[in-house]
């Protein structure tokens, strides 16, 4: 869940430049300098990062909760692409990358280099901001016409709450289930499947916070479950907790 950050960890985000947008989502950064460890616990996302610490690494879609304890000193500068955003620049499908955390190299050469280079160079935050995004922006690739459908089916699935199923994004997209099923495991790394139940977790999440649904059944027949514990199942594996818990966690907070 998301916490005030503790004193000694800076965070920044930009907002990527028109060019970069069709790939990118935003850039990002943290430093940290703690004596005490700081756990910061990130939601599963069908996102792709390319992150720069002690090498370059791209961490590929995640399918399960993450947390990462930050301790003593350090720093990451993050590039999150959009979900569906990194195939056009990656030499493999991103189904490989999955829940896994490879190298930038074995997987963008072109670009790892130069960004690994680029981080290597004492700058304030703000400017390697700037920076990798000018470098990025030497480095485009064709945008294809599977990455344009992509982001057009995502959006669908975020606005829609009528689109629970799978068969109804074929039915929009004129596409078959499997054809849609093999262009998500190509381009998005995670099924369809999942990104709807992702997507109808997270209205869970924010239906809870808004105290909107302490009727745990109702809001689980609303999402389209059948029954309460299958509702449960999906909800722990996406946020980490079970919807009671999670709720009574938040009792009491402003």
């Amino acid at each position: 869940m998301l916490r005030t950050l503790p004193q000694g960890v800076q965070h920044k985000r930009w907002a990527v430049r028109p060019d970069l947008a069709p790939w990118i989502e935003h850039i990002w950064w943290v430093q940290w300098d703690l004596e005490q460890p700081f756990d910061v616990q990130t939601l599963p996302h069908p996102a792709v990062h390319f992150t720069l610490e002690q090498q370059g690494w791209i961490g590929g879609p995640s399918t399960a909760p993450f947390t990462r304890t930050l301790l003593g000193k350090g720093e990451v500068l993050g590039i999150k692409f959009r979900p569906g955003g990194f195939r056009d620049w990656s030499t493999s499908s991103v189904h490989l990358l999955a829940d896994r955390r490879v190298l930038a190299s074995g997987v963008v050469a072109a670009l790892a280099a130069p960004v690994w280079a680029l981080w290597q160079q004492d700058l304030p935050a703000i400017e390697r901001g700037v920076q990798v995004q000018s470098l990025l922006s030497e480095h485009l690739p064709e945008l294809s016409a599977e990455t344009q459908a992509l982001h057009q089916w995502m959006a669908w699935l975020q606005e829609n709450q009528d689109l629970s199923r799978v068969e109804q994004l074929a039915e929009r997209t004129g596409l078959g289930v499997r054809a849609i099923q093999r262009r998500f495991r190509e381009w998005v790394g995670v099924s369809p499947k999942w990104v709807l139940r992702r997507v109808r977790m997270l209205r869970a999440v924010e239906a809870i916070k808004a105290q909107k649904h302490m009727d745990l059944s109702g809001l689980a027949f609303e999402l389209g479950y059948a029954d309460l514990a299958h509702f449960s199942r999906d909800f722990k594996a996406t946020v980490g907790l079970a919807p009671s818990a999670f709720g009574a966690g938040l009792v009491g907070r402003d």
